[in-house]
Formats: structure tokens, C-alpha cells, sequence
């Protein structure tokens, strides 16, 4: 069941996030601290407008439900003065997982589908994300649900 996250969510998404971060400070040390999933930021989060934070619980009516992933996405509006992009809303996926003994079970299919419905729902022209080379279970999550690549950043360590 996927629904909105609350501020009672923080101890089980600052695991998860902290998963995500600790993934990417492994990966490049050189770029990334360890993770860190500040409360006082995520309640602020919450109040946001402008974000939507959503979750993903795993279990039934008989069992005790546990958060296994999650999504943090938010709007961004070009307007009409940008200087480069067209008028459009876009939705930004910011962050998003799954716990990894619940991945391989549509669960970051079924979070990126409801981040497309609420886009969608928010009147986004375009969903957007940002995902590292060596993420390659996550590329692979992206391309098979029709992200494209947009734009390639590129580094010079100075």
C-alpha cells in the first residue's frame, strides 16, 4: 500500500534514506559524506507545498505493516522568464528507495507509477531524476519505466 508519509514515518524512512546515502558514499567517497537524515528537515518536508513524500508499506490486516520503500519528489515551475526551459512544471524525483530485502517485487515500479499519477495530478509537464552510473539496478528500474536520459553531467577532479 502506498500513501502520504507522516511525521511517524522518520525513524523508518531515515533508514531507508540513510541506505540511500550510504550506497552513494561507498560508491564515491570522493563526492558524498555519509548518510545523515536530519528530523528537523524532514518535518519541515512535510509542510512543503512544493513536495510529496510518499511510502510504500508491506504487510496485510493480519500482520504488522512495515515501511520497505519510498519516495521524495518535488515541483519545480519554469514560468514564461526562464531564460533557457520552456513554460513547465516539473516533478523531481529527489530521492527514492527500497529496502533491500523487499527489492525485486515492483515496489519501485509501483512508487514510480504513483510519482507519474501525482505529477500527472499536479499538472507536471515532465518527471525528472537524477540517478549515478553505478547505480545500475536503479538505471535499469528507470529505463525499463521510460526515463531517457536528458542531459549527461560530466566531472574533471581537480
Amino acid at each position: 500500500m502506498i500513501r502520504d508519509a507522516t511525521q511517524e514515518d522518520y525513524a523508518a524512512l531515515a533508514m531507508l534514506e540513510e541506505a540511500v546515502g550510504n550506497m552513494h558514499h561507498a560508491a564515491r567517497p570522493d563526492i558524498y559524506k555519509p548518510a545523515a537524515f536530519d528530523k528537523e528537515n524532514y518535518f519541515e518536508l512535510l509542510e512543503n507545498e512544493f513536495v510529496s513524500i510518499f511510502v510504500y508499506e508491506d504487510g496485510t490486516a493480519d500482520t504488522a505493516r512495515e515501511i520497505v520503500g519510498f519516495c521524495h519528489m518535488s515541483f519545480f515551475d519554469y514560468g514564461e522568464e526562464h531564460p533557457a526551459y520552456k513554460d513547465v512544471v516539473v516533478a523531481h524525483i529527489d530521492s527514492m528507495g527500497v529496502a533491500e530485502k523487499a527489492q525485486r517485487r515492483g515496489i519501485g515500479r509501483a512508487l514510480l507509477e504513483h510519482a507519474r499519477e501525482r505529477a500527472l495530478q499536479s499538472g507536471a509537464g515532465r518527471m525528472q531524476l537524477a540517478v549515478c552510473p553505478f547505480n545500475e539496478g536503479a538505471r535499469a528500474l528507470y529505463d525499463s519505466a521510460g526515463f531517457r536520459v536528458m542531459h549527461t553531467a560530466m566531472e574533471m577532479p581537480l
